[in-house]
This record gives C-alpha cells, sequence and structure tokens, in this order.
C-alpha cells in the first residue's frame, strides 16, 4: 500500500467488507446503519472508532 497507488475496485471492496463487518447482521441482513461512515472513520479523540478510510490511507502512505 505504501509503493502502489490502490485500484479503486480493490478499496471499494476492502470498505465493503468492513461495512458488512459493522452492520451486517445474521443469515445475510442487514442492520440499520445509525451512525454516519464518516463519523466511523474519525479518532478515537473525536468519538469515532478509528477505521481506516482506505483511499485516503493509502494517498497518505504515498506521499510519505
Amino acid at each position: 500500500m505504501s509503493l502502489f497507488k490502490m485500484s479503486s475496485l480493490v478499496w471499494k471492496v476492502i470498505v465493503q467488507i468492513q461495512r458488512r463487518f459493522l452492520w451486517g447482521g445474521a443469515n445475510g441482513t442487514w442492520k440499520i446503519p445509525w451512525v454516519k461512515w464518516e463519523e466511523v472513520c474519525r479518532p478515537m479523540e473525536n468519538d469515532g472508532l478509528e477505521v481506516k478510510y482506505f483511499p485516503l490511507f493509502n494517498q497518505a502512505l504515498l506521499v510519505k
């Protein structure tokens, strides 16, 4: 991730897996997402869960 730009297909699949883990229910059903994804990705100091948003994380590693 720190050497190459991640394709949009790859990060969309990763974000989908993260969302399914947080909001997926039993037997393939979905729970109601009571919190915006942007709030989930915020740092813990700002009342978030500090989940990495991979497109921005990949860009930050490439700039570094």
